[in-house]
């Protein structure tokens, strides 16, 4: 069995438990390099084969998105050969994935202002978004000068400019609203942030996505960071306690009234936005993709309707299905 278990025993990865969604902070590429007496570009080679590994293990396990940091807007800072290293490395990568991705059924992402990036650079993103335009399944995303700060200005110049061309009103700013101007507009949150390399903090890393991720934190440099360290993380996180700023929630099911309908979650599912009717008018089915949670569903009049499965570009997946068993075969329009 290893550390690997259907239920949620001490010391194994609960394979009804897992994130939705992880973001990672390689960093420790280049003291890994020193230690050993290379040169700091073979620690950033080791780290993005870590990244490849780590991806497949994140997709075998059932994980639907992980994203990596990979050149913040203040990377620029470090030396020319350096930089031009990284960029070097980052066009053999999107040459390799062109050419396996839709084979492999991966999706890629990049997040950041990617303006400044050259225009064969540019030009091989593209190309990886395209291809992961057909495909469906596990999403890689990599932060390419990426900064979260600069990520809400963009995202609020954006708005501003909207508001002055009379397509957007200030006044009916929601967040999810304005998570719709981020780079990563259609993701969901981070569940958990993971950040080997010893530092503890997240260095302007997804600030408005974090704001409810759990943290991990270790002292394992980013090469050496196995399977093994991962599912580490993946445990302690299955033992942190989600409150989303909310008291303790008891496992079960409750209801809350919405005019004449009434909106039933999954109590495990402690999304205040989720339990407090999110998306009511629209199903009212959870957007988190919980694998161990089986009822999502709306009422009408005592009566469960019938929900399909259906892709959310929004949220970037597809909604649950609610079992046969709780289903209503019945007229299913909107009051």
């Amino acid at each position: 069995m290893g550390l690997f278990s259907k239920e949620n025993k001490a010391g194994q990865v609960d394979l009804n438990n897992l994130p939705c969604h992880v973001a990672v902070i390689m960093d420790g590429n280049g003291r890994w390099a020193q230690k050993r007496g290379l040169p700091r570009s073979a620690g950033h080679k080791a780290g993005a084969e870590t990244f490849r590994k780590l991806g497949t293990y994140c997709k075998n396990l059932g994980i639907d998105y992980l994203t990596v940091y990979a050149f913040s807007t203040e990377n620029w800072k470090r030396p020319k050969d350096e930089v031009d290293g990284i960029m070097h490395l980052l066009e053999q990568y999107l040459h390799e994935c062109i050419d396996t991705m839709e084979k492999d059924g991966n999706r890629l992402r990049f997040l950041g202002d990617l303006s400044v990036l050259t225009p064969e650079l540019r030009e091989l993103i593209d190309e990886t978004n395209e291809i992961s335009s057909r495909i469906e399944g596990f999403q890689a995303n990599v932060c390419l000068n990426y900064g979260g700060r600069d990520e809400i200005l963009h995202a609020a110049r954006a708005f501003a400019r909207d508001c002055a061309a009379g397509e957007q009103d200030a006044d009916a700013l929601t967040e999810e609203g304005f998570s719709r101007y981020l780079y990563s507009s259609g993701l969901p949150d981070p569940d958990l942030l993971i950040r080997p390399g010893g530092e503890k903090r997240i260095s302007n890393y997804l600030l408005w996505q974090c704001a409810y991720s759990e943290f991990y934190f270790c002292d394992t440099l980013w090469p050496d960071f196995t399977e093994r360290e991962f599912d580490k993380a993946l445990i302690a996180y299955q033992h942190r306690e989600r409150r989303f700023g909310g008291l303790k929630q008891e496992a079960g099911i409750r209801a809350s009234q919405n005019g004449v309908r009434t909106w039933i979650f999954s109590e495990l599912c402690s999304k205040a936005s989720v339990n407090g009717g999110y998306h009511a008018n629209d199903g009212g089915m959870c957007i988190h993709r919980h694998r161990n949670l089986n009822v999502n569903a709306a009422c009408l009049d005592g009566r469960v309707l019938s929900m399909k499965v259906r892709y959310n570009p929004y949220f970037g997946g597809l909604n649950m299905a609610l079992p046969k068993e709780y289903r209503y075969h019945g007229s299913t329009s909107n009051p």
